[in-house]
């Protein structure tokens, strides 16, 4: 029988048991697989007792003709070994080459899982890859410290770039455009920066709220953490060498060779921002989630708002004329595109899609490389967890998953428009930090 149960409950291994202690977690269970003797009775039945690796979810048991016990269920860490695995790894980075047909695995070297953020430099060659997260356990904790990985070939071996960022989950990354070896992450400890392509990193603070840096070391509820909006900074964008920061008390900018972050004159949660540079000035669109949204054509020195109910993501098409944006919801499985600027809106069809509700992680990328362009939706919950439209959000397709896996809940999307056709990557695993 397996039993799941919390540590200090009267359970103990027997002698010669594969796992004699209980690996706890902040849920607070663990797993206990026992063989009973049928014909005794008290402590007697007892044959053999041994706790379970790695998590509090034992689904299922069955034993074979020999005596050997299987079990199936859920971990909270990667602590089990691979034996004859189909696929090498439950989380990790992939990317295609032809728009989500096919797909190969990006993982060599990347020992956490749960890709958070990624992002793509491409002024090198082979181009340079940032993936980054922090482990979480279900539901919802980080049981490890955050960390940033970083490939120099393409995605395909990963090491470990994380100096200074070792007790942060990092949730966004930017890569300045103009001086690339400079490199912005929005963490639960604010915003950190690296001069040196990711070597070493260093907090940039000056001029944010506190409220706005969070606490520095946060073990809490990452997924309820990047719901709640009240504590944090959660995207960054680019515009030229402007670097904007939409955190938990609005919308701050850091200008060419600053180091001091300045305010705009929005003051509510901001999850992302998105830039139009076909306007002159940039129109900068800014998704306030329950607040709806908001368009600024001065550069953030006044704000007007936008008919949207609860926008996540907020992307813009500049192939168009005038520029197309397109939205995703946080809630009611909605999206919609504007024409005309943001202030119509017109829902994007969505037949037999079920996207689920309260997705901290969607976003929405967009391939100018194509014409028309081509839109993709990635979305956490629900499934299809991916859609793209190649005829402007008229229809939309479900991208195949070629591996030899169960479809995957999609964490972070990037896309390269560098090379023709676009690069996409994805980052999967659960950010909850189960394997299965």
């Amino acid at each position: 029988i397996t039993i799941n149960t919390v540590p200090g409950a009267a359970h103990a291994a027997t002698p010669g048991a594969y796992q004699t202690t209980p690996v706890s977690y902040p849920t607070g269970g663990c797993t206990v697989l026992m063989k009973i003797n049928p014909s005794q009775v008290g402590a007697a039945s007892l044959v053999y007792s041994t706790f379970l690796p790695g998590g509090d979810d034992a689904s299922g048991i069955a034993v074979d003709a020999s005596g050997n016990a299987f079990v199936i269920g859920g971990i909270e860490e990667y602590v089990l070994p691979l034996v004859n695995a189909s696929q090498n790894s439950s989380n990790g980075v992939f990317q295609s080459s032809d728009g989500g047909s096919h797909w190969s695995v990006l993982s060599q070297g990347l020992t956490q899982g749960g890709q958070i953020a990624l992002a793509v430099d491409t002024s090198t060659s082979p181009k340079t890859l940032y993936a980054g997260g922090g482990v979480i356990g279900d539901p919802d904790y980080i049981v490890s410290p955050g960390y940033l990985f970083k490939s120099t070939d393409g995605g395909l071996n990963w090491t470990l770039a994380n100096s200074g960022l070792e007790q942060v989950v990092v949730i966004s990354i930017a890569v300045n455009p103009t001086n690339p070896s400079n490199v912005y992450v929005a963490t639960t400890g604010g915003v950190f920066r690296s001069l040196d392509r990711g070597a070493t990193w260093s907090p940039l603070n000056s001029g944010l709220s506190s409220a706005a840096v969070g606490p520095y070391d946060v073990y809490g509820e990452i997924f309820h953490w990047l719901l709640d909006l009240s504590v944090g900074i959660f995207g960054l964008t680019f515009d030229g060498e402007t670097l904007y920061a939409g955190a938990c008390d609005g919308v701050y900018t850091l200008s060419p060779g600053s180091t001091t972050w300045a305010p705009t004159s929005l003051g509510v949660a901001v999850r992302q921002i998105a830039v139009d540079p076909t306007t002159t000035p940039h129109t900068l669109y800014a998704s306030a989630v329950s607040n709806g949204g908001f368009k600024s054509t001065d550069g953030g020195a006044t704000w007007a708002s936008i008919p949207l109910a609860l926008p996540v993501f907020i992307a813009v098409d500049t192939t168009t004329n005038p520029s197309t944006l397109y939205e995703s919801e946080m809630c009611c499985n909605a999206r919609s595109k504007s024409t005309d600027g943001g202030n119509t809106w017109l829902p994007l069809p969505a037949p037999n899609i079920n996207w689920g509700n309260n997705d901290p992680f969607a976003s929405i990328h967009i391939d100018t490389t194509t014409t028309p362009s081509t839109i993709y939706f990635f979305s956490f919950h629900g499934a299809p967890h991916y859609l793209k439209s190649v005829d402007n959000g008229n229809t939309f397709t479900q991208l195949v998953w070629n591996m030899q896996s169960a479809m995957p809940a999609i964490t972070s999307a990037a896309l390269d428009t560098s090379t023709t056709p676009a690069m996409l990557y994805v980052g999967i695993g659960r950010p909850t930090g189960e394997g299965y």
